[in-house]
């Protein structure tokens, strides 16, 4: 397989459908990974899509599916926090890859190109992100792209009545 191009969404892009269409399967097919479950969480919806892309502030990275068309094999978002006295921060969230292309760097395709992101806009300093305990491949991941990890929140979600840990890490772009 050929070295994974992640690319950046525009809020003019046709494929907010198919990002929407990402979002819920990977709300179904990973619970534990994401704080919201499906019918509750943005970008269910292209037009959700359309608007978030359009805070200059934001940006979703995607690769396409090698074998179906017009449909993304994994994505990863980004937003940079709008506060004043946060501004020099930003978050990644949404991280995730179709289950059948895993382990092929996809998911390390998409969560470099919101880094990049991250060091054009101006002043940013620090990208963090949050990942369930039990994802150990996620968490090397991040880690082996320079995050640290800072801290575990315990019992931060519970899905069916069963507690999962979530672990926090950081990257220091400065």
């Amino acid at each position: 397989m050929q070295t994974p191009i992640a690319r950046l969404l525009t809020p003019a892009d046709a494929d907010a459908e198919a990002y929407a269409r990402l979002r819920s399967a990977m709300l179904v097919d990973v619970p534990r990974a994401f704080g919201s479950s499906p019918g509750e969480g943005k970008g269910e919806r292209a037009d959700e899509v359309v608007k978030y892309l359009s805070d200059p502030n934001n940006a979703i990275a995607v690769v396409d599916h090698p074998e179906a068309d017009g449909e993304f094999a994994a994505a990863a978002g980004i937003m940079r926090v709008p506060n004043a006295k946060m501004r020099h921060r930003a978050g990644i969230w949404g991280v995730y890859c179709v289950p059948t292309l895993r382990g092929r760097g996809l998911g390390r395709a998409v969560v470099l190109r919101v880094i990049e992101q991250a060091r054009a806009w101006d002043g940013v300093e620090t990208i963090g992100l949050s990942v369930s305990a039990r994802s150990p491949e996620a968490i090397g991941l991040y880690e082996s792209l320079g995050f640290v990890r800072w801290g575990t929140e315990p019992d931060a979600m519970r899905i069916d009545g069963e507690s999962f840990d979530e672990v926090f890490l950081a990257l220091r772009l400065t």
